[in-house]
């Protein structure tokens, strides 16, 4: 289980607060003190277990908020999230991915598991050697086996606990503790009894008697007790039977693997030979057959071999290939332009609208550009006429422009003013604005009246001569003087309301006046010259006219001329003369074109014909279907011959890389061949499958090795040590005759208990006798006396009972550990050791004589006694993180640590934390010191 985010809504001093933990094995929050490092440690506490009532009084949040907050851990790779709040009572809620409450998450992930055990284990605290400063040095090999145990002294505590209690009720030959003290005066009791009851003869009689049955009832429990003993121990042999027979078989079966060990690196040793010689054997199996295949080749491409004339003349007619082919292309395309001139002079002449024949339109004298002369002298025609036309137009439209001009001069005339006028104007209507500006004087007069009021009244304050006759003054002057104001500001209004009525609509009219100048003037300026602009275009449009009317004068002139030329033009319109002309043209060439190709076609056919006839000698049924073919028989017996010498060639140069490939090969393989021979020889074997197969047999035997091992813990657990050893040397039991013994035992039991119910009813009868003859006082007293201290005895009797059996037990268990699990933690914490000490100690041991913790520094053996306080905090630190590491299957807690390495030096102390970034399942470290490594997940807390 690895935590994912811790969010807390409120916890003590911590609100609001959401930590996101990536994959960092190691979680570090460093912070000084009162930072809430510890607050925040029993936060995570408070979410997995919860807490006492106490607990979550002195949590209560410091600010108004929920009391509460969440983990979310990732378990086999679902998310689940973890809350509490006050609103839930502080009852644990979880929820999946998928929002669904799981009530059995702990059940599932986490069983048996409590808040003890997880404060214990993974609630990291090594302070526990200092917690006693009186603890003898020969203690601490209990106290570190008791962390090695169970990770923390608890273990150590409860076993001198137990011991102290024992000693406490009862010693051999002691006389302090309880029962020793019962047990004298018992005795002292007793006797006293005795000495009473031996005056009288029956009395005498009956208790020996009842001494007699007191030995006979105690025999008969003897009994019960061996034969109960008897029937546990085949009980226990019956259960433990099919362990026996398991390891008899097992036995048989180690004892018939009667082979030569084969270890893991000469299997792994004989692999890579085996792996390093199988390509190597099979690329020289594919180059043997390649090598065959070739030679095979070889010998067919001797045999097709043609003779040099062959080969001289097909190289010839090859060369002459190209040629001969663009001769045929140069044909085809010839005919090809033959037909098509053909066609386009008989087109020509079916679209030509004059009377002549081909051979006349060949007699034309046509000079060069004649049709272009023609197409330009018609665009010309065309362009004239319409640059008059376009002209006329805008002759006309100027016209109507000028008319308009004129009229709107006309209109804007009236409304502009001169220069003096418009002076004139402006000053009138500056004199009248400053004239509207008089009242607000008024207005800034009573301001200033009430600022020097405020002024003088804080100078009297400040120079303390502010006395309420003064303020009453000075509020009376400040009021005469607001009500004069207002009297001479209502008399000038009256005054002013008229003249300013006529004023202003003087003032109206003369801004209208000047409005509409100076909206006319600009208006006018811009026709103006708009006019002017007119007079020039007129001017100019009616010079272009001119030139243009003498332009086609000109260009009549040279129309006629073409004409006389060529009459047959006449009849021709203005605009189909050019392309006339220009079709005559294209037939004289064409007809020229036409004679010149048949001519060329008679040279091309001569030269392939020629060719045919030199090379019909060298092809098979000739004459062929086309000179193409010809020409592609040729090609392919001259490509065939090509083909056979290069394919001769290679196949000679691939034989010879074969053979060197198959040296090589041949060179590599043998000594690794040699090798893998003296492996099989010295395992005495044939081949890879026997070797196999041997190494099988051997990794079989070791698991068998280790099964008889594991049963042979077990069954220390259940059975003696000498018995386990007999059975196991020869095993003798039958299930049957085990079953039997069981049984008979059981009816012997039945027997002996009624035997002692027997017994018990005799005493009983003898003891109401004897009561009758206790009738003096002195005696009834002391029986009494003695009943109620043998009372006494029985209870610290079985109080004694229970200490011992728990002691016994946990001495059993401790036996039990040392034997079965103890190694395991002590190889992983000699590990864990040795990387904190960097190399001093190498390993972590338990001498079983002493029963004391031994660490191994170089050849010597060191008691740990002799250690000193920060490397005894390591070595329990050690033990510590083995304990909850060999628990990681059973139960995947995060582990919490305090500032615990208090006495450790800053080298171990780096060693420790670099080793815990590298721990397999998360912690979360508590330090108020700077913490560096590439592994670790760091924040801050202030």
């Amino acid at each position: 289980m690895r935590i994912t985010k811790i969010k807390i809504y409120g916890f003590g001093k911590l609100y609001q607060q959401s930590f996101e933990i990536d994959d960092s094995p190691l979680v570090v929050f460093k912070g000084m003190n009162e930072s809430g490092k510890s607050t925040l440690r029993y936060f995570m506490t408070y979410i997995l277990f919860g807490l006492t009532k106490a607990e979550l009084i002195k949590y209560q949040p410091l600010v108004k908020t929920i009391f509460g907050g969440s983990l979310t851990v990732a378990v086999n790779g679902e998310k689940y999230v973890l809350e509490r709040t006050e609103r839930d009572t502080h009852q644990l809620v979880v929820t999946d991915q998928h929002g669904t409450i799981c009530n059995d998450f702990y059940k599932n992930h986490l069983p048996g598991v409590s808040r003890e055990l997880f404060d214990r284990v993974y609630h990291f605290d090594v302070f526990a050697l200092q917690q006693d400063t009186n603890i003898k040095p020969e203690d601490i090999g209990e106290l570190l086996l008791s962390i090695s145990m169970s990770g923390t002294d608890a273990i150590y505590h409860a076993e001198k606990k137990l011991k102290q209690k024992i000693d406490d009720l009862f010693k051999k030959r002691g006389t302090n503790p309880v029962l020793n003290q019962h047990l004298s005066q018992l005795e002292d009791e007793k006797l006293q009894l005795e000495r009473l009851a031996s005056e009288e003869e029956a009395y005498q009689r009956y208790l020996d008697d009842r001494q007699g049955l007191d030995r006979e009832l105690k025999e008969t429990y003897q009994a019960l007790s061996e034969k109960k003993e008897a029937r546990e121990t085949a009980e226990s042999l019956l259960n433990a039977y099919g362990l026996f027979e398991t390891y008899h078989i097992n036995k048989a079966k180690i004892e018939s693997l009667n082979i030569k060990a084969i270890s893991e690196e000469e299997k792994k040793a004989v692999d890579e030979l085996v792996e390093a010689i199988e390509p190597l054997e099979t690329e020289r199996q594919s180059l043997l057959h390649q090598q065959a295949a070739v030679k095979k080749r070889k010998t067919l491409l001797e045999k097709e071999q043609v003779s040099k004339t062959h080969e001289a003349a097909l190289h010839s007619y090859v060369n002459q290939e190209s040629e001969i082919r663009e001769l045929l292309a140069t044909k085809q395309s010839k005919k090809a332009e033959l037909a098509e001139v053909t066609s386009r002079i008989n087109q020509q002449m079916e679209i030509l609208s004059v009377d002549l024949t081909v051979e006349a339109i060949a007699e034309l004298k046509l000079d060069y550009g004649i049709e272009k002369d023609l197409e330009r002298l018609d665009q010309t025609h065309r362009q004239l006429s319409d640059n008059y036309a376009e002209v006329i137009s805008e002759l006309k439209n100027l016209a109507v422009t000028g008319d308009t001009i004129t009229h709107q001069i006309h209109e804007l005339e009236p409304l502009v003013l001169s220069e003096t006028r418009e002076r004139l104007l402006e000053k009138h209507l500056s004199q009248t604005e400053s004239q509207r500006d008089k009242p607000f004087l008024n207005q800034r007069l009573d301001l200033a009246v009430g600022l020097l009021f405020v002024i003088i009244s804080s100078l009297l304050y400040a120079f303390e001569y502010l006395s309420p006759l003064v303020m009453l003054s000075l509020l009376v002057f400040y009021g005469i003087i607001n009500r004069v104001l207002a009297y001479l500001s209502t008399s000038n209004v009256f005054a002013e309301k008229k003249s300013e009525s006529i004023e202003k609509d003087r003032s109206t009219h003369d801004f209208e006046v000047l409005e509409q100048h100076k909206s006319a003037k600009p208006k006018l300026e811009r026709l103006t010259y708009e006019w002017e602009s007119f007079e020039q275009n007129l001017q100019q449009k009616e010079l272009a006219l001119e030139i243009i009317k003498e332009k086609q004068m000109r260009l009549n002139e040279a129309i006629t001329d073409y004409l006389t030329r060529f009459p047959f033009l006449k009849a021709t319109p203005i605009g189909a003369r050019a392309e006339l002309m220009a079709v005559l043209k294209t037939v004289q060439q064409d007809h020229e074109k036409l004679i010149n190709r048949s001519l060329e076609l008679k040279t091309i056919d001569e030269t392939i014909e020629a060719f045919l006839d030199d090379s019909k000698g060298w092809v098979d049924n000739y004459p062929t279907e086309s000179v193409t073919h010809h020409l592609e028989i040729l090609r392919r017996q001259w490509v065939e011959l090509v083909h056979k010498k290069q394919e001769e060639k290679e196949v000679v140069a691939r034989l010879e890389a074969i053979s060197n490939d198959l040296n090589r090969v041949t060179t590599e393989v043998t000594p690794l061949s040699q090798s893998l021979d003296d492996w099989f020889a010295k395992k005495a074997v044939h081949n890879e499958q026997m070797f196999t197969h041997h190494y099988q047999k051997t990794k079989e035997k070791e698991e068998l090795l280790e099964k008889q091992r594991d049963i042979e813990t077990r069954l220390l657990l259940r059975l003696s040590d000498e018995k386990v050893e007999s059975l196991l040397e020869d095993f003798s039991l039958n299930e049957a005759v085990l079953k039997t013994e069981i049984q008979t035992l059981k009816n012997d039991t039945i027997v002996l208990e009624e035997m002692i119910d027997q017994l018990r009813e005799k005493i009983a009868n003898l003891n109401v006798s004897i009561n009758q003859l206790e009738t003096s006082s002195a005696m009834r007293n002391l029986k009494f006396k003695y009943s109620a201290h043998r009372e006494a005895f029985n209870q610290q009797a079985k109080q004694y009972l229970v200490y011992k059996l728990s002691y016994d037990a946990l001495l059993k268990t401790k036996i039990a550990f040392q034997t079965a699990y103890l190694p395991i933690i002590l190889e992983s914490a000699s590990d864990l050791f040795k990387c904190m000490t960097k190399g001093r100690y190498q390993a972590i041991q338990f001498d079983d004589v002493s029963q004391q913790f031994v660490v191994i520094d170089g050849e010597k053996k060191l008691a740990v006694y002799v250690l000193s306080q920060g490397t005894l905090d390591q070595l329990a630190t050690a033990l510590r993180f083995s304990v909850a590491y060999a628990l990681k299957d059973q139960m995947q807690l995060p582990t919490l640590i305090d500032d615990s390495f208090v006495h450790f030096d800053p080298e171990r102390k780096k060693a420790l934390i670099n080793y815990l970034s590298t721990y397999t399942t998360q912690i979360f470290y508590f330090t108020n010191e700077e913490v560096s490594s590439d592994y670790c997940q760091l924040f801050e807390l202030t």
